[in-house]
């Protein structure tokens, strides 16, 4: 992830906590996501978020994490 889409991440986390971001990972995976903190310390800095639905309603009763360098880009969700 660069910089940039971590700043991007912090400022939503801070002015907009029901942002819908969209993700991809490394893997190549896409990911649409609510972030809940992110935690930018060693060893292990990652991303909490819950996955969403197209229509942005949480899938399942529980989040996932996911490792900030497993982050390709990052991008705001319309």
């Amino acid at each position: 992830m660069t910089a940039e889409d971590q700043a991007l991440l912090e400022s939503l986390l801070d002015t907009t906590p029901d942002a819908v971001v969209e993700l991809t990972l490394i893997t190549g995976e896409l990911a649409r996501v609510r972030p809940i903190i992110l935690v930018d310390e060693p060893p292990t800095p990652d991303l909490f978020c819950v996955d969403l639905d197209p229509e942005g309603k949480p899938l399942g009763t529980s989040g996932r994490s996911i490792l900030l360098s497993d982050i390709a880009s990052v991008r705001i969700s319309s």
